[in-house]
């Protein structure tokens, strides 16, 4: 059973719910920053969450959904037009007097530039807004130049963390598979720390900025706290991420469209939208965290395999 919350973390778990950011909260209520984060790492304690995350799914809050656009409906085909066209000018033919050669011939001659028409303003609408190629990503090779790196609040977290990977073919799911595997070992403490790799070289850069999401597959234990970081070079490097969830010893398939990342809740600036920025990302990381829960600690390997940015 979890423990009450004061009148204080009842306020603030309200308007957490509602999707007000901790500095827009402090604003609101005329306290400091760091009133509002002590209060809502005991509400997180209390109720046994580690992050806003797990606290909108104990609620059943509602995820902001994607409204449906012309892009979701499917286009007619080239040839569904142009079978319409045709129809049509066979009925205006049809009404014609026979011995209007001249008008019967403007109007055929009408037609056909209308079908052309219609079949380039066709092709541009596909192109434009049809689902984007899929690229294979060798992520996994060693030409992608993975970086092992551990980051925290002082020194000695830093220093206590490690972080390191391995490229190598494994069998998984009785299937030969090319897998980074990554473990990430936390050191025990209130301070926040992470550890994890990064890559930012130029083949996998110009293929996240053309693509639209992500997908893999991964394999992990009973550690917590992972996740997929998008750096950019956006106003004082704005990041975008999603948490990764596992099962133990299980294969879990990931698919991350761009519009599912968000901004941890400490960076507030705009853009918020990865998407309509994706030009200016600069890293892609895979870490493991902890920023609010102490008891996060120790060591956690996950696998990834399968690799794909469409």
């Amino acid at each position: 059973m979890h423990e009450v919350l004061t009148p204080r973390e009842q306020e603030i778990l309200n308007m957490l719910l509602e999707g007000i950011s901790p500095k827009e909260i402090s604003n609101r209520l005329n306290i400091s920053y760091a009133t509002v984060d002590f209060h809502r790492s005991k509400l997180y304690r209390k109720l046994g969450v580690h992050n806003i995350q797990e606290l909108h799914f104990m609620f059943k809050s509602k995820k902001q959904q994607i409204p449906e656009t012309a892009n979701n409906a499917e286009p007619q085909t080239i040839s569904q037009i142009d079978s319409m066209e045709d129809q049509s000018l066979k009925q205006q033919v049809f009404i014609l007097p026979e011995k209007n050669n001249i008008q019967l011939l403007l109007l055929i001659f009408s037609g056909i530039l209308n079908i052309v028409f219609i079949v380039l303003l066709a092709w541009y609408l596909i192109k434009e807004h049809s689902t984007p190629v899929i690229y294979p990503m060798p992520v996994l090779s060693r030409h992608v130049q993975w970086n092992a790196g551990v980051n925290g609040e002082n020194d000695f977290v830093r220093s206590e963390s490690s972080s390191t990977f391995h490229i190598g073919y494994e069998i998984i799911q009785r299937q030969r598979k090319e897998v980074l595997t990554i473990t990430a070992n936390l050191a025990s403490g209130p301070s926040w720390r992470m550890a994890g790799i990064s890559a930012g070289n130029e083949l996998i850069l110009k293929r996240l900025r053309e693509g639209s999401g992500i997908r893999f597959k991964v394999l992990g234990d009973s550690g917590t706290n992972w996740e997929v970081e998008f750096w950019t070079d956006h106003d004082e490097n704005i990041s975008y991420y999603f948490p990764i969830y596992t099962l133990n010893n299980k294969v879990v398939a990931i698919d991350i469209p761009y519009y599912y990342f968000e901004q941890p809740d400490w960076e507030t600036q705009l853009p918020l939208d990865i998407y309509d920025n994706r030009k200016h990302i600069t890293h892609i990381v895979i870490q493991r965290t902890c920023r609010y829960d102490s008891s996060v600690s120790g060591e956690s390997t996950i696998k990834i395999f399968d690799f794909e940015i469409y």
